[in-house]
């Protein structure tokens, strides 16, 4: 690797095909070709795209070991913004450290498991997940187009959620104790502190602490919830009288009625009973 690329430079990232930039051979990839078998040859993987495109990579990523860079190119880029990159020329100057030093982060790999924790249907996630709004948010912004979702869609589709949303009986456990049960509005778990284009659900997360973050808004009016989501941007949410925040290695959650569960904006499954939990530093970050 040359310490002259420039992430401008990628465009073939987007059409395929293989390019030598700066000293650097670099081989475009399919959707489908971030196997760990694939990516074994290769020092390093770029990432043009958002949380979604993250999402379906990295049970690949985490089991090849290699370290990856997220350019924060899709409607969503929690991830990407939680790693300090917030921006293409904040990529290119990690890019740039990480040419010069082959210095990575270690970043806990989030799972969700709707069994047995241990089973293959367990599903990785990087950034925030849950039930409840934060779900059905995530189900009505997906259906918007790209521009408006990236552009405070996530916000509307919040408020638009609020009229028919469910608030079913929850339980919360971790370590077979039974931290918080009642009727609840959502239920959100975090590796890192946003999500929805920068709503500060989980300010304390950090993504290598080994522990999981967990933020309970409780049932309430829809006219308070709707209220409480402009302070959600500034994690100021955690003031609101209700609103509890735990962190765990690992969380169990039972609900009364079958829910959607959603993490990095892409639907994971539906259950009444999941388990969400971290591996600490499974992941490398370029940052």
């Amino acid at each position: 690797m040359g310490p002259q690329a420039r992430l401008g430079d990628l465009d073939p990232f987007r059409t395929g095909g293989t390019s030598g930039i700066g000293g650097i051979a670099i081989e475009v990839c399919s959707a489908a070709d971030p196997t760990p078998a694939n990516l074994s040859p290769f020092d390093a993987v770029l990432v043009l795209g958002g949380d979604g495109t993250l999402n379906r990579h990295l049970p690949s990523f985490a089991q090849a070991a290699i370290p990856f860079l997220p350019v924060p190119t899709g409607s969503g880029n929690d991830f990407a913004r939680g790693m300090g990159i917030g921006t293409r020329m904040a990529a290119e100057l990690a890019w740039q450290r990480f040419v010069a030093t082959r210095v990575t982060r270690p970043v806990d790999l989030g799972m969700v498991g709707f069994g047995d924790p241990r089973s293959p249907d367990d599903r990785a996630f990087c950034s925030v997940g849950g039930v409840g709004l934060s779900a059905e948010a995530n189900r009505r912004a997906n259906a918007m187009p790209a521009w408006l979702r990236g552009n405070g869609g996530y916000a509307l589709a919040a408020v638009g959620s609020l009229p028919a949303l469910a608030m079913p009986q929850v339980e919360v456990c971790a370590n077979d104790d039974v931290l918080w049960s009642g009727r609840a509005a959502a239920v959100v778990f975090a590796n890192t502190s946003a999500f929805g284009q920068g709503m500060q659900v989980a300010p304390r997360a950090h993504p290598g602490d080994g522990l999981l973050d967990l933020c309970i808004v409780p049932a309430m009016p829809r006219l308070r919830i709707a209220a409480l989501l402009p302070s959600v941007f500034f994690g100021k949410h955690l003031g609101v009288r209700g609103v509890e925040y735990f962190q765990r290695a690992r969380f169990v959650i039972r609900c009364d009625i079958p829910l959607p569960v959603y993490a990095d904006g892409e639907f994971l499954g539906e259950a009444t009973t999941f388990a969400a939990w971290v591996q600490p530093g499974k992941l490398r970050v370029i940052a």
